[in-house]
């Protein structure tokens, strides 16, 4: 323990300084010595879309149960005064507390644990929504406390007594939405080294900034030669420049104003003063009808600076045609036609009595919302026998119907039909919860979201030799924002970490980029320890869509597309298979197999169309132009990578032997070293190469040795054909050893009718000599019932003689 608790020591001491008793160091060192008490999952029907984020402060990646707490981490990592925080903290405290007169006690696992200078200890981050309801719940477990104005669990307050520890609640309406996504997009830049000619561009857009006053950034990149947005971005990521994070969006550098100093940077909020708009206030006074008139009057006002319509209704989440409205009105009236009209709407107050809406109310929670599953036509009958019964008026079946269609549809079909039928009819932008703030499908740039998925081909392959390999697996990894493939790796096996590894080197290979974060399925290659060390090690965050499947459909759609537009238009496709009794010989696949190369993938990335029409390629350019490219995103393609891309095989181990090969993957291997292996021999670890067969990597006396092939195995042109080769060879190195089984089992087969034939024979002989010698009619008998009747005619005869018939003896009497 000593040992353990002198690798903690700044901590230990840091919370000691601050206050924190023994009880409560005792917790603290509970925490930040032990790994997460458990391993968090995504629900998407509860809003929880799980993901592992790479932190830089903590060196370590943290698991976030949704993108609210994602969001929590972001804070944490840009604020200076925390030290360090945890995920699923291991001390579980115990919670009393009494529920409707009964004491309940329940061990609980935090979200995290913060040590920071002006707090330490639990925190929990949940929806406000959420927050609510627990209140109303459980009424002795959660509250508001008036005093500091926070949310707080009353038994942790009091579990926490004496130690010096604290406790917080956070909830999404403590979250600024805009500055979050900001943190998002700068966290990428953090990990960009400042260098002495950094230094040299920040000094000089400094001292500008602080002589002609706060510009935009596209002045600062014409003033400055060496300016760019890559170190712009970079220098507001490290607070060497500053600009408002809070109110306006980094997504929109067209927008952004850059300032030397934190204080002209905040102040850039524009606020309308035109004359109309004043004299609307003094009018009416209604700030919800102001609010919407400077909504509108931004959108408009951006979209005739040039930003192009249909970009703006994606932002705005407004119709295409109400902004052609709004922009003609605005050009015709001014200001005045933005002016919301909602007096001239007409009545949109209910009809009906208050005790029949009530009523209803009441009808539709027992009756409709219900697993029963009920017909809305039998809820209404119900409601109006109630009306009668009660002498009120009856609403029409219509009314009902229309208040039942206004129900939240998630809500009514996860009591009615079960949560994956609700699952059915919820939105890309509800994925994470009530809020829409923190969606899954929210990517702005190239690199900031990709998708890594796996898909069988509907076609049948040839190696060379012209054997059926069967149908290949294909692993793609496709850019959600643009749609550009970045890479699309072929295998024979099934969907395995190795798959998922060799795509991932495919892509830095071939375009030098590492994504900032990758979205998974449930699939158990994508929890591998050599997976997430990988994408940690270049601070890339995995989020999980495991039971959220439509949060993939970026790389299902180009799956599908594969399938359709170009596998099933070549020899060999396998869409005839689908309907087998219709099959015929001539038609089967497998017959009419061939190779061919994925030139599909390119024809996807420059001619189809996506975003305003532009192709995946002009998408990705012009998002490069707007944005850069983070260091962090920017990976060489050289040993040190490499070294993190080997696997080991099924076999994690082997025993070395001395002078004797190993055999890896059906291969064998040598190596000097294994001359002087001791005698009884050692267990060794090994990694070995996926698209190189000619060495493996074992670990020898804690040094990692290349052990190589006796015998070439392909040869390497390109890592790509490496790769299609490595898979042949040893798809047909398997063919090869399950031909060699079927030929023995033929062959023993064979030796074993060749036996019974032998034997066969010498019994008839046998049978033959006892016949032509004299012999009785039971001898007779004996003989034929020894042998089986279907084994000789001769016999057959024997047994369908009259056996009374006399047979002469050897002088010729009977």
């Amino acid at each position: 323990m000593n040992n353990v608790t002198g690798s903690f020591d700044h901590f230990l001491t840091f919370c000691r300084e601050r206050g924190v008793s023994e009880k409560g160091i005792e917790i603290v060192l509970s925490v930040i010595s032990n790994p997460p008490a458990r391993r968090v999952s995504s629900n998407a029907m509860k809003g929880s879309i799980s993901s592992r984020f790479a932190s830089r402060k903590m060196g370590m990646t943290i698991q976030c149960e949704s993108r609210l707490e994602q969001a929590n981490c972001y804070l944490k990592e840009f604020d200076s005064s925390v030290i360090g925080f945890w995920d699923q903290p291991y001390h579980q405290p115990d919670l009393i507390y009494f529920s409707k007169k009964r004491k309940v006690r329940v061990q609980v696992t935090m979200d995290f644990f913060v040590i920071s200078d002006g707090f330490i200890g639990f925190e929990e981050v949940k929806p406000e929504e959420k927050l609510q309801k627990l209140i109303a719940s459980m009424p002795g477990r959660y509250g508001w406390n008036e005093a500091v104005l926070q949310y707080e669990i009353y038994p942790l307050t009091k579990y926490l007594e004496g130690t010096g520890l604290l406790h917080r609640v956070i909830s999404d309406t403590q979250i600024n939405a805009i500055y979050i996504d900001n943190l998002r997009f700068l966290y990428p830049y953090r990990g960009n080294q400042i260098t002495e000619k950094s230094k040299q561009l920040i000094d000089a857009c400094t001292s500008l900034l602080r002589t002609v006053g706060p510009m935009e950034i596209r002045e600062l990149e014409r003033n400055i030669s060496d300016a760019n947005r890559s170190a712009v971005y970079s220098a507001i990521a490290h607070s060497y420049l500053f600009t408002d994070l809070q109110n306006f969006s980094l997504q929109e550098p067209e927008r952004l104003i850059i300032a030397a100093e934190p204080a002209f940077a905040n102040n850039q909020r524009v606020f309308y003063e035109d004359a109309s708009v004043k004299q609307h206030i003094a009018l009416n006074g209604n700030s919800s009808e102001i609010q919407e008139l400077l909504k509108r009057l931004s959108i408009v006002e951006s979209v005739i600076a040039g930003k192009a319509i249909r970009s703006a209704t994606e932002d705005a989440g407004v119709n295409l045609r109400t902004i052609q409205r709004w922009v003609a009105a605005y050009k015709k009236d001014g200001i005045n036609g933005l002016l919301p009209k909602h007096s001239d709407k007409g009545n949109r107050y209910s009809k009906l009595p208050l005790v029949v809406e009530k009523l209803i109310e009441d009808i539709a929670d027992k009756k409709y919302r219900t697993e029963q599953n009920k017909s809305r036509f039998h809820v209404y009958q119900l409601i109006k026998n109630q009306c009668l019964t009660l002498r009120i008026p009856s609403p029409s079946r219509q009314a009902v119907y229309s208040r039942f269609d206004r129900m939240d549809d998630r809500h009514i079909l996860t009591v009615r039909e079960g949560t994956k039928s609700a699952y059915q009819v919820t939105s890309y932008q509800s994925l994470d919860g009530a809020t829409e703030r923190f969606s899954l499908r929210k990517s702005t740039r190239f690199l900031q979201v990709c998708h890594i998925d796996h898909t069988q081909m509907d076609i049948e392959l040839l190696s060379i030799e012209g054997v059926n390999v069967g149908r290949p697996w294909i692993t793609v990894i496709i850019d959600e924002y643009t749609g550009f493939v970045l890479a699309i790796y072929l295998s024979f096996r099934k969907p395995s970490s190795i798959s998922v590894m060799c795509a991932l080197r495919l892509m830095v290979k071939k375009h030098g980029f590492f994504p900032e974060s990758l979205v998974v399925d449930g699939g158990k290659e994508f929890e591998s320890i050599y997976f997430e060390k990988l994408c940690a090690k270049y601070y890339c965050s995995v989020v999980s869509r495991k039971s959220a499947p439509r949060g993939g459909a970026a790389v299902e759609r180009i799956n599908r597309t594969t399938n359709t537009v170009f596998l099933d238009n070549l020899d060999g496709n396998t869409k005839l298979t689908k309907f087998v009794r219709r099959l015929s010989r001539s038609h089967d696949p497998k017959k009419l197999a061939k190779w061919e190369a994925l030139d599909f993938i390119n024809l996807w990335n420059l001619r189809s169309s996506k975003k305003y029409g532009f192709s995946p390629e002009e998408l990705k350019n012009n998002s490069l132009e707007r944005f850069g490219v983070p260091d962090q995103c920017k990976v060489e393609y050289a040993e040190a990578f490499l070294t993190h891309i080997l696997l080991p095989p099924k076999r994690k181990s082997t025993v070395l032997k001395r002078n004797k090969k190993i055999q890896i993957n059906r291969v064998d291997y040598w190596h000097s070293c294994l001359r002087s292996i001791p005698r009884e021999g050692v267990v060794a670890e090994i990694l070995y190469d996926p698209f190189d067969l000619n060495y493996i990597c074992i670990n020898y006396k804690n040094e990692w040795l290349r052990f190589k092939a006796t015998s070439q195995q392909h040869r390497q042109a390109d890592d790509l054909d490496g790769a299609v080769i490595a898979e042949v060879v040893r798809t047909c190195l398997y063919i090869n050893e399950k031909e060699k089984d079927e030929g023995r089992m033929d062959i023993a087969v064979s030796v074993e009718k060749m036996n019974e034939a032998a034997v066969d024979k010498k019994l008839k002989k046998d049978i033959d000599e006892q016949i032509s010698s004299e012999t009785t009619k039971i001898q007779l008998n004996e003989i034929c019932d020894t042998v089986p009747a279907s084994k000789y005619s001769a016999i057959k005869g024997f047994r369908t003689l009259n056996w009374d018939m006399k047979i002469p003896d050897s002088d010729g009497e009977h």
